[in-house]
């Protein structure tokens, strides 16, 4: 908990959600559109920012995909958001802390969680993912980013006590388990991964 503590007091990467105007779900946006948001972004306690709806935090939430499958894993109690316990996502991120962009956020969270080390060529930008349904949905914005790998991930690297249950599912297994996702994931197999695989 107090590593948590610690964590909220860091300056993180928010956009003043006047400046976004954005529809909600999932909305499809170019590479060059999706780190345009940096432009308009600041950095700001990470405490204050999570209750305050006048930003959004840019959040990068990667899909790896692997062939015909994507990563899905369970997120435990150690993670950070209490709302996602237990839970299975699709995505991997987190916060991009200050002096970090959305690229090397992006590549270090990946590295960190799942240890797979990549470059920025890797990371397709596919869209927001922008829900409006909570207070805390009010106050992230979800950068939908797509990862195509060949190799086989090491299940025993990572952030073990955070990432559980890891496995690539096919879309039927996807299907399947979509109901445990939590909302982000939910939203971003819909509208989008279920169409490539």
């Amino acid at each position: 908990m107090s590593g948590e503590k610690k964590n909220l007091k860091k300056n993180i990467l928010v956009v003043p959600s006047e400046k976004l105007n954005l529809e909600e779900g999932f909305i499809p946006k170019t590479k060059e559109e999706i780190l345009a948001l940096e432009k308009m972004a600041i950095y700001r306690i990470r405490e204050e920012m999570e209750v305050d709806e006048n930003f959004q935090q840019l959040i990068p939430y990667v899909a790896i995909k692997k062939g015909d499958k994507i990563l899905t894993y369970k997120r435990s109690q150690t993670g950070g958001e209490g709302r996602l316990y237990d839970k299975y996502a699709i995505g991997v991120g987190g916060h991009i802390d200050e002096p970090d962009n959305l690229v090397k956020a992006s590549l270090r969270e990946i590295e960190e969680e799942i240890d797979l080390k990549l470059s920025e060529e890797d990371l397709q930008f596919v869209g927001l993912i922008n829900l409006l349904g909570t207070e805390v949905d009010r106050v992230h914005l979800g950068i939908a980013i797509l990862v195509e790998i060949d190799e086989d991930l090491d299940f025993q690297k990572g952030e073990l006590d955070k990432i559980l249950n890891r496995s690539f599912d096919n879309k039927e297994d996807l299907e399947k388990k979509k109901d445990k996702f939590e909302y982000w994931s939910q939203v971003f197999f819909e509208s989008y991964l279920k169409d490539i695989l």
